[in-house]
């Protein structure tokens, strides 16, 4: 045998003899005999067979990027107040409208219950005629006619604090606490104590057009996201004070590769890195992402916008006939493949990483009582018990609890699950660990390296060994006759 496998056995004997892995000094010639040498190499192959095996399938399992879902009840003595939105179903106030106005008969003729079968956009005139949100501000019922008294953290809100905005088309709402155009958020906190007390007024006897139902669309929301017509409400009657009490769920999820949102990548927008891409919105969220969409879809196809779309001086207004010929073609068309997909063809709207649900618990009470009717009569709020209970609402909101229940997600193997596993497999199969990884490197890089060396020491003597030349001198040689 060549020097080269001499030294490369000699290094595999010490290596047996000395390694911390199980029963590999078992398998040298100066132990045992020879068939015991050969059960226990059947049982290292076996059990390295095993120890292979079982990392495939981590290694495996870890690709699959599964993950579990964690639930903790948090107490938090300070909780960040919604914003909270009121949307009257029908808003039009019957005292400002003129009858033989272009605006009366557009919105007389498309209210649903008007039983005219007229097709308004068909009418040249429509081509010409625009509707601006201004001219629908005129018309319709304001907060100083909705909201009586308001009261929030033992304070007076006064009917500046509400904002005007549209929930849909020509549906006008008023919100408190809406910062989703403001720059800089300033959340409003509340603690256990703090109430939003809010005594309002549908205007029944108002109401402009014929409506089916009477009274508000409550809708409750994050503060910094926008309402816009897919933003779940609850329905309010008057005759009733209702309270509403909220918990707080916080939902946390992982982005890609695990996509633990409904099977979809989602953004961590918290993250430092993260960059806010919208051009209305100061603080990105799914449906100011919607909502830029939507209106850069409908300038697009349409060249104009309506109330519904995010408002910006620079864009013009639709005309009845774009508004019926083209906005609600393209906005129908669009919500039903965004909401299905977050996406369209021009605009990707991922889901945030966080998402934090206001759970309401809804109780109701006639309202106002009979005994109560005189103090709003003093109050100049009704007329009578009649009035009051045909167009008043008493609505009380606070937090049920200051327990906050934080849902998250995280994954099943994250590489320090991984690594611990493989220390676990590795312990038990073959009493190896991280060092023992090492001594094999160890003896693998000696054993290369002096099958090197065995092969450039041959080369070396093969050019310095003499060689031997025969020369035969033809003359010297008897000559054959």
């Amino acid at each position: 045998m060549n020097n080269a496998g001499t030294n490369v056995i000699r290094i595999w004997k010490g290596f047996l003899s000395e390694t911390s892995i199980h029963a590999c000094h078992y398998l040298t010639h100066g132990n045992k005999h020879v068939v015991s040498r050969g059960l226990w190499l059947l049982a290292v192959i076996t059990c390295f067979i095993c120890l292979v095996t079982n990392l495939q399938t981590l290694y495996s399992v870890y690709r699959q990027y599964n993950y579990l879902t964690k639930t903790s009840v948090i107490f938090d003595d300070k909780l960040e107040f919604p914003a909270i939105s009121l949307c009257n179903s029908q808003s039009f106030d019957k005292n400002k409208m003129n009858t033989s106005s272009d605006l009366y008969t557009f919105l007389y003729e498309t209210n649903t219950y008007s039983l005219s079968n007229r097709s308004i956009y068909s009418e040249s005139k429509w081509n010409s005629t625009i509707v601006t949100p201004w001219d629908l501000e005129t018309a319709v019922l304001t907060a100083n006619e909705t909201f009586h008294q308001v009261y929030h953290r033992s304070g007076r809100i006064y009917r500046n604090d509400f904002q005007m905005n549209y929930r849909g088309a020509m549906e006008t709402c008023f919100t408190y606490n809406g910062q989703w155009k403001q720059k800089d958020l300033t959340p409003i906190i509340s603690n256990a104590d703090d109430e939003l007390t809010m005594y309002v007024d549908i205007n029944q006897d108002l109401y402009a057009f014929e409506s089916a139902t009477a009274g508000f669309h409550l809708c409750i929301h994050p503060p910094d996201e926008p309402l816009d017509s897919k933003t779940p409400c609850t329905v309010l009657s008057p005759g009733h004070a209702y309270e509403v009490k909220l918990t707080v769920q916080d939902y946390t999820y992982l982005p890609h590769p695990y996509n633990s949102y409904q099977s979809g990548d989602c953004v961590q927008t918290s993250h430092s890195s993260f960059k806010n891409n919208l051009k209305y919105f100061h603080r990105y969220s799914y449906r100011a992402c919607l909502q830029e969409c939507v209106t850069d879809m409908v300038l697009e196809a349409c060249g104009c916008i309506t109330e519904s779309e995010v408002q910006n001086a620079s864009n013009n207004y639709c005309t009845v006939t774009q508004r019926f010929k083209c906005v609600g073609y393209v906005r129908g068309k669009f919500y039903s493949y965004a909401h299905a997909n977050n996406a369209t063809a021009s605009c990707t709207c991922p889901r945030p990483c966080s998402d934090v649900v206001y759970h309401q618990d809804l109780s109701a009470s006639f309202f106002p009582a009979d005994s109560f009717v005189n103090f709003l009569k003093r109050l100049k709020i009704t007329s009578s018990l009649e009035h009051a209970r045909s167009n008043l609402l008493r609505i009380t909101i606070s937090f049920k609890s200051l327990m906050v229940t934080h849902v998250s997600h995280v994954p099943e193997y994250t590489s320090e699950d991984v690594i611990s596993s493989m220390g676990g497999f590795m312990g038990f199969f073959i009493g190896a660990s991280i060092l023992s990884v090492l001594e094999v490197l160890d003896v693998v890089l000696r054993t290369i390296t002096a099958i090197i060396v065995s092969y450039f020491k041959a080369e070396i003597v093969n050019k310095t060994k003499p060689v031997l030349t025969q020369t035969i001198v033809k003359d010297i040689l008897p000559t054959v006759e």
